[in-house]
């Protein structure tokens, strides 16, 4: 009950190797879109943590100090992700449809 190996391609594997030579372009996309994204969820993460911070030396917790450059800088960062994530998904819609 050996497998018989002929020289010919499965057919599972042909169609793999097609849907990939096809659609590269459209993975990568994918993956950039994936890759921003997580990007802005992190600026998030960190700007609210930046505007959640408390001071430890205040007498009263209702003294918050926020670094004004860092906030600034967390709130660029998640504008570029955003800017980068909006048109890879737009442009990875196109490529599917042509």
């Amino acid at each position: 009950a050996e497998e018989v190996k002929s020289g010919r391609m499965n057919l599972g594997r042909a169609l793999l190797a097609d849907f990939i030579t096809s659609t590269w372009k459209a993975q990568l996309l994918a993956f950039i879109n994936f890759l921003a994204r997580i990007g802005q969820a992190y600026a998030l993460g960190l700007l609210m943590e930046e505007f959640g911070r408390y001071d430890s030396d205040a007498s009263s917790m209702s003294e918050k100090v926020v670094d004004a450059k860092m906030a600034y800088i967390y709130a660029g960062l998640l504008t570029v992700c955003g800017l980068i994530a909006f048109p890879s998904k737009q442009h990875c819609f196109y490529l599917r449809i042509a």
